[in-house]
C-alpha cells in the first residue's frame, strides 16, 4: 500500500518539475522581448458598429532589427524601424470586430510577439424594428 502511494507521489513530482522546466525554457526564449500594446479592448454601443481608439504600442529586443508593425486587416505594414532596440507608436484605430497586431522581423519573416484588441459592445444588435403609430 505505501508502496504505491510512494509511486504516486514521485510520478507527480516527476510530472510537475517537468512542466517547470519547459515553462521555464519557454520563458527564457521569450525573456528578451518586450511588447506592450494598448489598448486590450474598444467597447462600442452596439454590434457592428465601429470602434474608435487610440493605439499605443512600445517594444523593446534583445539586439537591433529591421522590425514592422503589422495589423490582422492590412497587408501593408502601418509603422517600420529600422536598426532599432526599442520602439515607441501613437497613432488612431477603427474597428468593428478584435484585431491582431504583430512585430515582424522583415528580414527574417519572423513573427516576434502578437496581441489582440478585443472588440465588444453594450447593446445585442437588434432585429425588430419599433415603428410609430398615430392611431
Amino acid at each position: 500500500m505505501f508502496g504505491r502511494a510512494l509511486l504516486s507521489y514521485r510520478c507527480l513530482l516527476l510530472l510537475i518539475s517537468n512542466a517547470i522546466l519547459h515553462g521555464q525554457a519557454w520563458s527564457k526564449s521569450h525573456d528578451n522581448i518586450e511588447f506592450n500594446l494598448k489598448p486590450k479592448s474598444c467597447i462600442t454601443m452596439s454590434k457592428g458598429k465601429q470602434c474608435y481608439g487610440n493605439l499605443t504600442l512600445y517594444w523593446q529586443l534583445d539586439r537591433p532589427r529591421n522590425i514592422c508593425l503589422f495589423s490582422q486587416t492590412d497587408k501593408r505594414p502601418i509603422y517600420c524601424w529600422s536598426k532599432r532596440l526599442q520602439g515607441n507608436y501613437e497613432g488612431s484605430f477603427v474597428l468593428f470586430e478584435s484585431n491582431k497586431y504583430s512585430i515582424v522581423d522583415i528580414e527574417s519573416k519572423e513573427v516576434l510577439m502578437t496581441e489582440t484588441i478585443s472588440v465588444t459592445w453594450v447593446f445585442q444588435e437588434s432585429r425588430q424594428r419599433r415603428r410609430w403609430r398615430l392611431f
